[in-house]
């Protein structure tokens, strides 16, 4: 990535205006990936405490059948799910207004930055596998 700053002087207005409404799309999107995040904490320590929950009374040598039946996380598996549900339907007329505003990128950048991302994710999934932070 270059040092140098970028002058915004020599960008024409159509690019300026481009660049504005990608701006003004990513905000919204920010604001419903933190809404969610919130909304998801205490679902996924809810899931958390009940899978702790069913680890000691299997360690207490009960029965699986019974522990399930104890600790079950049915009701915090639906939440989670209507939860990344309501996310994913929240986000697809955000994400198109985003889409939108891809004008001003040429294809290349941008399969260069889904490139990046995907190899990003790949690193994350092989260091949580392998269980060492690279």
């Amino acid at each position: 990535m270059s040092k140098a700053p970028i002058n915004f002087e020599s960008i024409d207005s159509k690019s300026l205006a481009y660049l504005n409404a990608f701006v003004v799309a990513r905000i919204p999107i920010a604001k419903e990936d933190m809404r969610h995040m919130a909304e998801m904490k205490p679902l996924k320590a809810k899931l958390e405490a009940i899978h702790e929950n069913r680890e000691i009374d299997l360690k207490n040598d009960m029965n699986l059948d019974d522990v399930i039946r104890k600790h079950s996380s049915v009701e915090v598996d639906k939440a989670i799910r209507a939860e990344n549900n309501l996310h994913k339907e929240t986000l697809k007329p955000l994400n198109e207004d985003l889409k939108s505003t891809y004008a001003f990128m040429p294809d290349s950048m941008y399969d260069s930055y889904v490139r990046k991302i995907e190899r990003k994710r790949q690193i994350r999934t092989c260091s949580e596998i392998y269980g060492v932070l690279l």
